[in-house]
């Protein structure tokens, strides 16, 4: 009995999701290249639209069929049960069992030839090939389809997240994002595959290893079991008061510092550094590295934002500002009405971003 829908979209990913996971009636050849034929000539219905109807429950992902001798046909049972499936459920399915979907499309629609070829059909890591009106060309795009087929290969995994992987080929025509090497022809294509681990999880402090299933859709899969060894012996006898680490342990060749230390010998101070009496971290007159103050060349340009009174270096030979909050220099000290530091009769001394004057001679006094 022939019937059509309420609507345009088609039940495209139950059937492909039914073809895949009942196996017992499609009967799948293990060593088989496995190819799943498409038709359509409408786009689909995917996971949220069984709410039309009042479907709410998700897709299971499991084989509902029943065969009906009355029709001698096998029939789809759970399409008033379930949602629809979710691209990525079929996706998953598809490539658990090394099976690359080929999508047969018919219609005057260039739109919805765009949909599979462009979108559906990339994302499911398969193909998208375009009917004739009365399917006239099926046998020729067919044939089409398997030569795309087996003209690429393409690595297909799902990573936990925390173990990262790279992939890399050798072949002439190599797309890193998508893990392809594309219209490989006779040539013999060699993946290497470098696995890591982002963080140590408790199952691998256990250790137990983490199954990668790598799948080559129409080749081949294989299982990498991921092991990681997140502690090592020398953890256990760190050494205290080596020369490599100032204010810390060694331990495994790394400094284990103090704290309020870091750096990679343990010799730079994680305090803030020395705040001026103008609010500033080393006066704004310096940078703050390894918890000291290292104060600016007087002519640097750093020192623009300051006031230029505190830059008049008149009769000064080589000024210098110094300090450990960068608080001093040697060009701020009082001078007498011409200008001479001290009055030429002492030394200038600055405590704490004060100046004084030291008077060589005791007889002498003054500011």
């Amino acid at each position: 009995r022939i019937s059509t829908n309420a609507d345009n979209p088609e039940g495209t990913l139950d059937a492909m999701l039914q073809a895949v996971v009942c196996d017992d009636v499609i009967e799948w050849r293990e060593d088989s290249r496995k190819i799943l034929l498409v038709m359509t000539d409408d786009v689909l219905h995917t996971a949220g639209d069984g709410s039309l109807a009042g479907i709410v429950k998700p897709n299971d992902g499991l084989c509902h069929t029943e065969y009906d001798e009355s029709t001698n046909r096998t029939l789809y049972t759970a399409s008033l049960l379930q949602d629809y499936p979710s691209l990525e459920l079929v996706k998953m399915v598809l490539t658990d069992n090394d099976i690359v979907p080929v999508f047969a499309v018919a219609g005057i629609s260039d739109d919805i030839f765009a949909l599979y070829n462009k979108s559906v059909s990339p994302f499911l890591n398969g193909f998208a090939v375009k009917l004739e009106s009365g399917s006239s060309n099926l046998i020729p795009v067919l044939i089409e389809a398997y030569r795309k087929v087996v003209a690429n290969a393409q690595l297909s995994f799902n990573l936990p997240d925390h173990i990262l992987a790279t992939v890399e080929a050798n072949c002439s025509d190599y797309l890193p994002q998508r893990r392809e090497c594309v219209e490989i022809g006779n040539e013999t294509v060699e993946f290497t595959m470098s696995v890591s681990l982002r963080e140590c999880t408790q199952e691998l402090r256990d250790n137990k290893s983490t199954d990668i299933i790598v799948t080559i859709p129409g080749f081949s899969q294989f299982l990498i079991k991921v092991s990681g060894h997140c502690s090592c012996e020398c953890e256990s006898q760190p050494t205290r008061g080596s020369t490599e680490c100032s204010n810390g342990n060694l331990t495994c060749g790394l400094c284990n510092c103090d704290e309020g230390w870091g750096g990679s010998t343990c010799s730079c101070s994680t305090l803030q550094c020395p705040v001026g009496l103008n609010g500033k971290t080393c006066n704004g007159r310096g940078t703050c590295e390894c918890g000291e103050c290292h104060c600016y060349n007087v002519n640097s340009t750093e020192l623009s934002d300051i006031d230029s009174t505190m830059l008049d270096t008149t009769g000064v030979d080589n000024p210098l500002i110094y300090g450990a909050a960068c608080e001093c220099s040697n060009y701020e000290c009082l001078t007498d009405g011409n200008g001479v530091v001290c009055s030429g009769e002492g030394d200038c001394q600055c405590y704490n971003g004060t100046y004084e004057c030291l008077c060589g001679v005791s007889a002498l006094t003054g500011e």
